[in-house]
């Protein structure tokens, strides 16, 4: 709730009609408005179609979604009003605490300065604050609070929703972190709020197979706890120059295009079974192993040792492939990305998309994304080159990686790490922010970790930001994997 006051925004056109003194969004179906004495502050009678159950637990996409469906409406300020609808329920009053209320699904209508009751105070002044998640309120406990919605860019230029003041209807606006001032307020204060029931849905604690491969060639595997002493060598050979698992099983290529397949036992644990001085690049998902090497030509390994290769590619551009359970993606220097069913050998491909700016492709077995040079993010959802839809556009992306629980995360150019949770190009939270970050990795149960130019190796606890844990501080550590090879990259 805030006083009235006028505002310093440029207001937009109030799009409502007048009828009988009430207020009423125009278009709106199954709404009511209800005049209320005391500030509203009646309660609830609950969330309507988009949950979740009154006063509990809440993911962030649902607080985003409640959102959007008053600033959808375009709902008129107000002190003494209360909305109902289908979508959030309520009633909630129409102003910006209601507003909040409402995205949190709250038993009631809140003020300002009451919504710290119900939230974490995660930072006192957000000036600056580039850890802001979709969600969060910025709560100016004397007079007004909005909503963050998401990041906009990379820059600190970032989207709030929110009911404004009077004669301005909630809608969505833009501004930056940087900037002295927000909705007409000094922005430092502002603090921001983290609702307290609040359901992340974010990866469990770093577990399962964490592998680490060192500028010297030796491997090694991360025992799941102990921090910087957890790691086991498993092998020291200086002609490793890449490792890649599956479920139960740890391969190497070697610099000479050998493969070897580890049986355990440390640094003596090792078998060869491939051979192909050609060989570049290895993946492997379930119990499938595959090769390319530099003509281009992929290879299946059948089981056998050294004679157990089967020819399934040869397609000359290919430059890098990516496994997923039972699928194999190729990556071709045109940017084509061809799908690969099992079966069928060279004759088994299917071309998936022809876009010349695709420079990244990851799947899970039931999901396939790409990265285009843009930083756009597109889903796959099947029909060929045409069965595409964007869900990412931070231009400063880097990579993507998908596990094999949905998780899918991204790395900018800055460092940063934003993990995906629906919703489109808005439905990215802000994840990691080491600035010296390079690589990330991501496993079966979609623990999640990073690589940074210093030889740190960070475990990600499900707390955006501040989750993260050393896991080692070595120098020459160069590569991780922590699940199947169902990326690739040019």
């Amino acid at each position: 709730m805030r006083q009235p006051r006028h505002s310093a925004r440029s207001a937009t056109a109030l799009l409502a009609a007048t009828v009988f003194g009430t207020t009423l969004a125009v278009g709106t179906a199954h709404a009511t408005v209800i005049t209320c004495s005391n500030y509203c502050y009646d309660t609830s009678n609950g969330t309507g179609t988009l949950g979740p159950a009154l006063g509990g637990s809440i993911t962030r996409a649902q607080i985003i979604a409640r959102a959007n469906d008053w600033v959808s409406q375009q709902l008129a300020y107000s002190q003494t009003e209360g909305w109902v609808d289908t979508a959030a329920g309520g009633p909630y009053r129409m102003d910006c605490s209601g507003f909040i209320s409402m995205a949190w699904a709250l038993p009631t209508s809140m003020v300002t300065s009451t919504l710290p009751q119900v939230a974490t105070v995660v930072d006192g002044d957000v000036s600056g604050d580039t850890s802001l998640n979709p969600g969060d309120a910025l709560d100016y406990t004397a007079d007004h609070v909005v909503l963050f919605d998401h990041w906009t860019d990379s820059s600190g230029d970032f989207a709030y929703d929110a009911e404004h003041t009077f004669g301005v209807p909630s809608d969505q606006e833009t501004d930056s972190i940087y900037s002295s001032q927000l909705e007409g307020y000094a922005i430092s204060d502002f603090e921001q709020l983290q609702y307290n029931k609040l359901s992340t849905a974010t990866p469990p604690p770093p577990t399962g197979t964490l592998l680490e491969l060192h500028t010297d060639g030796s491997i090694w595997e991360y025992g799941g706890s102990g921090g910087v002493h957890g790691w086991s060598e498993l092998d020291d050979n200086t002609q490793t120059k890449a490792v890649a698992q599956s479920t139960g099983n740890i391969y190497e290529l070697h610099k000479d295009g050998s493969i070897w397949s580890y049986t355990g036992g440390g640094i003596h644990g090792w078998t060869q079974i491939g051979n192909n001085s050609a060989a570049t690049a290895i993946a492997a998902s379930g119990n499938h192993l595959y090769e390319l090497d530099t003509t281009g030509t992929i290879w299946s390994y059948n089981g056998g040792g050294t004679t157990g290769w089967a020819r399934i590619a040869g397609n000359a551009a290919a430059r890098a492939i990516a496994a997923s359970q039972n699928n194999l993606y190729e990556l071709d220097s045109t940017g084509t990305i061809w799908s690969y069913s099992g079966s069928g050998g060279t004759t088994g491909w299917s071309e998936i998309d022809d876009n010349t700016t695709t420079v990244g492709v990851t799947a899970n077995g039931t999901a396939a994304y790409e990265l285009h040079k843009d930083g756009s993010i597109w889903q796959y959802n099947g029909g060929g080159i045409h069965g595409w839809t964007q869900i990412g556009n931070n231009s400063a992306a880097v990579s993507i990686r998908v596990s094999s629980g949905g998780t899918l995360v991204e790395l900018d150019s800055t460092g940063t790490i934003w993990s995906y949770y629906g919703g489109g190009t808005t439905g990215w939270i802000k994840t990691g922010n080491n600035a010296a970050a390079v690589k990330i990795a991501i496993a079966y149960n979609n623990s999640l970790f990073e690589l940074d130019r210093t030889g740190y190796i960070w475990g990600y606890n499900g707390t955006p930001i501040t989750g993260w844990s050393v896991l080692d501080t070595n120098a020459k550590a160069t590569a991780i994997s922590a699940g199947p090879d169902n990326s690739a990259h040019l």
